[in-house]
């Protein structure tokens, strides 16, 4: 695939990595995602159930793959939640653990 082509499809589908959020109870979290320039503001999925780590003493993986609210959605950024985790603190920062899922933003037509 070309440099150009690349350009094109990340105009539609675009994989959402390195993913940083915030407990708000001990089952959800709010979400902040990065898709600069895609066509128009995408709906989003989880490829299989996201990990996250709190970065001091616990991980925390989704029993089902969800996106269960968008709050926002733009062309470039979006906040979302994730449900369906089990024994989160609320307020805590959570990042993204390499293993498991990610959100994939997808603007097709």
């Amino acid at each position: 695939m070309t440099a150009t082509e690349t350009l094109l499809v990340a105009r539609y589908l675009r994989p959402c990595a390195g993913l940083i959020g915030k407990a708000n109870s001990a089952s959800n979290m709010q979400i902040v995602l990065s898709h600069p320039d895609m066509r128009v503001a995408p709906s989003y999925e989880a490829t299989a159930a996201v990990a996250f780590t709190d970065a001091v003493a616990a991980d925390f993986v989704q029993s089902q793959a969800s996106v269960t609210t968008v709050h926002d959605a733009t062309a470039h950024n979006g906040r979302i939640s994730c449900g369906f985790f089990s024994g989160l603190t609320s307020g805590t920062v959570m990042l993204q653990k390499g293993s498991g899922g990610t959100i994939l933003a997808s603007a097709e037509l």
